[in-house]
C-alpha cells in the first residue's frame, strides 16, 4: 500500500527517497510469493528458506509418516514432534487439491 501511495505522490510531482524503498519492498514481495516453500515427492519432502538456499530434508517411512491434519501438512519426527512442512496457505490450490487426493488413495 505505501508503494502505490508513494507512487502516487509521484505522479502528483512530489519526490520522496520513499518511493525507491517502497518499489524494491513491492517487488521483493512479489518474488518471495512466487517461491516454492516446500514439496514433497516419494520418500520424502523438503521445506525451503524464505531467503538464500538453505533448505531441510525430511525422510519419509514407517517411523515418520507424513499426514494431513487439516490444513496442514506434518511429519512425525522420530522423538514424537511434530513438524509441519507446509500448509494450504503455501500452496497453490490446484497442488494442494493434487497432493490431498494423492494421500487419500
Amino acid at each position: 500500500m505505501g508503494a502505490i501511495l508513494q507512487i502516487w505522490l509521484l505522479l502528483l510531482g512530489s519526490f520522496s527517497v520513499f518511493v525507491i524503498f517502497s518499489v524494491f519492498c513491492l517487488v521483493v514481495g512479489v518474488v518471495l510469493l512466487r517461491r516454492t516453500y516446500f514439496s514433497v515427492y516419494p520418500g520424502g519432502a523438503t521445506t525451503y528458506a524464505m531467503i538464500g538456499p538453505a533448505k531441510r530434508d525430511f525422510v519419509v517411512d514407517d517411523r515418520q509418516p507424513l499426514t494431513l491434519e487439516g490444513g496442514r501438512l506434518v511429519i512425525r519426527l522420530a522423538n514424537g514432534k511434530r513438524k509441519t512442512v507446509g500448509s494450504r496457505a503455501m500452496s497453490r490450490s490446484a497442488d494442494w487439491k493434487a497432493l490431498v487426493a494423492a494421500m487419500n488413495r
